[in-house]
């Protein structure tokens, strides 16, 4: 495990939660399978705003967000599409800015979302910090 993770319940799944663990989204997702999970798919506001209290120490998290199929159809990593059920979006987002902002990310500032580049591994105050989700 990376070092910090801690094992956490939250409704009816289990998630593995390392703070600043400061992987790129690829790696973070390699990591979050490794373990027989997938990153963090956000399906209610609930669950938002547990993931955004559970991320204590500050910053974003990945999230298992993408649109890297097509340009503009967010998915999450369990199928389903972002646009089709619960989204926080931060104003103007998701917007592309940089070409190649693929990823999601829950920004612990506010508790949204934003796109960002699937190579990054700081994002805001430091490290991305990610929560794998447990079927």
């Amino acid at each position: 495990m990376t070092p910090a993770c801690r094992q956490v319940a939250f409704g009816s799944k289990m998630y593995l939660s390392c703070p600043h663990a400061g992987r790129d989204w690829f790696a973070a997702r390699a990591y979050c399978q490794g373990l027989g999970g997938e990153l963090i798919s956000i399906n209610t506001e609930v669950e938002n705003v547990w993931a955004y209290t559970e991320d204590i120490e500050g910053g974003s998290i990945w999230t298992s967000g993408n649109d890297l199929e097509a340009e503009g159809v967010w998915r999450w990593m369990d199928g389903t599409y972002v646009n089709e059920g619960y989204r926080n979006w931060a104003a103007t987002q998701p917007n592309n800015a940089l070409a190649g902002e693929d990823c999601a990310v829950l920004h612990s500032g506010a508790g949204d979302w934003n796109d960002i580049a699937c190579g990054e591994t700081m994002f805001g105050t430091g490290p991305i910090s990610l929560i794998c989700e447990f079927p």
